[in-house]
C-alpha cells in the first residue's frame, strides 16, 4: 500500500511538472509568435507628402535617348505613375491609369508613367500592354530617395514648381480616380 501511495505521488508530481513545463512553453511560443509577427509586418507606407518640393530627375525615353524631367514647363501639373514591370498591383492599376489618361481632355497636366525596371524590360512591357500614357525609365537612382518611393504602385501629382500636391500609394480605388481627375482637369502626353 505504501508503494502504491509513492507511485501515485510520483505520477501526480510528474503530471504537475509536465503541466508547468507545457505552460511555460506556451508562454514562450506566444512571445516568439508576437516577435515574428512584428518582424513580418511591413512598415507603414511612407509617401511623399503634399507641400514637399521634389527635384528634377533623369529618365530614359523608350526610344533610347536620355532626358531630364523638370518642373519648369508652362504646364500646370505633372501626374506620375510610378511602377515596376514585375509588380502585379501595378498591372492591376493600369486600367485606372489608362482611364485617367482617357478622361483627360485638355493640356493642363502631363501624364507620365515612370518605370523602375530596366530599359529592356520597360520596352517589352510597353509593347505587351495597352498603355494610353507615355512611359519612361528611371535613369537617376536618387529618384527613389527624393520621391520616397519604397513600394509600387504610386501615383504622384506635382505642380509646375515641383511641389507635391498629393500622392496615392497602392492600387487606386474609383474614389481615388475621381479625386485625381478632379485635381488635374485634363492631361497632355510627355
Amino acid at each position: 500500500m505504501d508503494g502504491d501511495k509513492r507511485k501515485t505521488n510520483w505520477i501526480y508530481l510528474i503530471g504537475v511538472v509536465l503541466i508547468v513545463f507545457l505552460g511555460v512553453e506556451d508562454i514562450l511560443l506566444i512571445l516568439q509568435n508576437r516577435k515574428l509577427k512584428s518582424a513580418l509586418t511591413p512598415p507603414p507606407l511612407v509617401l511623399v507628402k503634399p507641400g514637399e518640393k521634389v527635384g528634377a530627375f533623369r529618365v530614359q525615353m523608350l526610344d533610347g535617348r536620355f532626358d531630364q524631367l523638370t518642373y519648369v514647363d508652362t504646364v500646370e501639373k505633372y501626374l506620375l505613375f510610378v511602377l515596376s514591370t514585375k509588380c502585379p498591383h501595378c498591372h492591376r492599376t493600369l486600367q485606372q491609369w489608362n482611364e485617367i489618361e482617357n478622361n483627360s481632355n485638355n493640356h493642363r497636366c502631363r501624364i507620365i508613367g515612370v518605370s523602375s525596371s530596366d530599359f529592356d524590360q520597360t520596352v517589352k512591357y510597353s509593347d505587351s500592354t495597352n498603355l494610353r500614357f507615355e512611359l519612361v525609365t528611371i535613369a537617376d537612382t536618387a529618384f527613389y530617395r527624393k520621391y520616397k518611393v519604397y513600394a509600387y504602385p504610386e501615383t504622384i501629382l506635382i505642380d509646375s514648381k515641383g511641389v507635391v500636391e498629393s500622392a496615392w500609394g497602392g492600387e487606386l480605388s474609383e474614389k481615388d480616380v475621381g479625386d485625381i481627375e478632379g485635381r488635374i482637369g485634363g492631361g497632355k502626353r510627355f
